[in-house]
């Protein structure tokens, strides 16, 4: 499907969906607010299908083997889509040898969001449900935690830099 096409138009293809996503949601919750939309089962399972969907394509092309933690790790510190749009912003550290700490620094939807006079994209309801997807793609054993995501207050001991922080269990 994409044979042809340079790196650069990929990527910058896949940015624009990404902003446009992040745009139309951005509309939505000034119309409607976060109650009425982020908090639905429907949103939920939307998100949860957007990070499935991920993993089992890394699985299917070969990209990431196997199941278990170390499986987990390699596709969220290489392929996720977190990886794509954040770069070095996102990180993916081993606190043991069953669970890792996802965090993403100074991310772009809070970028956008403080651009916008909107005091914080409330990406929780979004990025639990769709990390939950990408990790059980790869391992249904997997369970993944908040730890904090706006709207969350943030938690004592968490930096400034950090937008969001979960934790991945198996």
């Amino acid at each position: 499907m994409s044979e042809g096409f340079p790196k650069e138009v990929i990527e910058n293809l896949l940015y624009i969906v990404n902003r446009s996503w992040f745009l139309l949601e951005l509309l939505v919750l000034t119309k409607l607010g976060p109650e009425e939309l982020m908090k639905t089962p429907e949103y939920e399972a939307l998100a949860e299908e957007f990070g499935r969907r991920q993993s089992i394509f890394l699985k299917e092309k070969g990209f990431v083997r196997g199941e278990g933690a170390e499986a987990i790790f390699h596709a969220l510190d290489k392929f996720s889509s977190w990886r794509l749009f954040e770069g070095e912003r996102f990180e993916v550290l081993r606190i043991s040898e069953r669970e890792m700490r996802i965090r993403t620094y100074n991310c772009s939807a809070q970028r956008a969001a403080a651009r916008r006079g909107i005091p914080h994209y409330p990406c929780r309801f979004f990025g639990l449900p769709a990390r939950r997807g990408f990790v059980k793609g790869i391992d249904e054993r997997a369970e993944v935690r908040c730890v904090f995501a706006p709207p969350d207050s943030r938690p004592p001991g968490i930096p400034e830099e950090v937008s969001c922080e979960y934790v991945v269990e198996l």
